[in-house]
């Protein structure tokens, strides 16, 4: 029982270093949003297909920030999945502005019998940095649009 305790502790106090990462009390939260850029279309007997995420970044703060990296992946969805992407840039953004980034990523369908149809939601994860050198991160969920 004291083993099972003590790696509590320890997973506990790594998770809370690993998510160390909270965006500063003085700054807003950026408003975000994320959609998808069209249909995702598996052709006859192909299971891969390419997609298109917009993300609309709004900066609330009084300083301006940087968007320095993008994740995408899909969430749950036994038929196909988004394969984990990451881009990486720097994308400066005024306060008051927004700014339209976009994404490519790869559709994966685990099946070859005809179109996937079930619901799905991809998750995109947006690092921050401040000007005096903090990062943070803001997590958003989107429905995936069917596909034809």
């Amino acid at each position: 029982m004291h083993r099972i305790t003590v790696a509590f502790v320890l997973m506990t106090l790594a998770l809370g270093c690993a998510s160390g990462q909270g965006r500063p009390a003085s700054i807003p939260q950026p408003e975000i949003d994320l959609r998808q850029v069209g249909p995702i279309f598996f052709g006859s007997g192909v299971t891969t297909a390419p997609v298109t995420f917009e993300i609309d970044v709004t900066n609330r703060a009084a300083d301006p920030l940087e968007v320095t990296e993008i994740e995408l992946n899909s969430l749950g969805g036994a038929q196909f999945e988004i394969l984990t992407k990451v881009r990486r840039l720097r994308e400066r953004i005024a306060p008051g502005e927004t700014r339209t980034i976009s994404v490519s990523a790869t559709a994966v369908s685990r099946t070859v019998r005809g179109t996937p149809t079930e619901p799905m939601s991809v998750r995109g994860i947006v690092t921050f940095e401040t000007p005096d050198g903090r990062r943070f991160r803001e997590i958003i969920i989107a429905p995936l649009l069917s596909s034809e």
